[in-house]
């Protein structure tokens, strides 16, 4: 397949529990991708993960656009996405690659790539203030992922009532 344009797609992830406990009940198991598509276009989409926490709001992610390249059953498909960060509210790039999709566990899919973060408002979080901004490498399975990063937040609060601390870019 050439290429498939997606609009205003919307992606849904229940909490751990549920999905654990949904596969067990369907007995259902995806079968592998059969085509290959040189390249799937997603805009305006968004990404809800749910919690089974009450009092905390599901994550929220507006998914900007998303290219994907070369999706198919066996290798992975390069990617470039570009998206607003719930909290704290800032814009992610991202390119790399993903997969091949491990159907029966999907957390094992494997992911790598490089990312910008930038301008992001750290005022969202309890107690915290300023803007921060960060570059890094990821790479890992979805379920865990290793990011080595570097990050600037000048005028960082260091308490309430202090004056801030001066810009000090820090790499973890």
């Amino acid at each position: 397949v050439g290429t498939v344009h997606i609009t205003g797609l919307q992606i849904n992830i229940p909490p751990h529990e549920m999905r654990r406990a949904a596969s067990s009940k369907s007995g259902l198991h995806g079968g592998r991708i059969a085509i290959v598509v040189d390249k799937i276009v997603c805009d305006q989409s968004r990404l809800t993960i749910g919690t089974s926490k009450p009092d905390k709001d599901p994550k929220d992610f507006e998914l900007k656009q998303i290219e994907l390249h070369d999706v198919g059953p066996n290798n992975p498909w390069a990617f470039d996405a570009t998206l607003t960060n719930a909290i704290p509210p800032g814009e992610i790039h991202s390119t790399g690659t993903f997969g091949p999709w491990q159907t029966e566990s999907p957390g094992d899919s494997p992911v790598t790539g490089h990312y910008t973060f930038g301008h992001a408002d750290l005022n969202s979080i309890k107690g915290i203030a300023g803007i921060i901004s960060s570059v890094g490498e990821f790479k890992g399975q979805l379920n865990k992922i290793v990011v080595d990063e570097t990050t600037d937040t000048p005028d960082l609060p260091l308490a309430p009532g202090t004056h801030p601390a001066p810009p000090q870019p820090t790499a973890t």
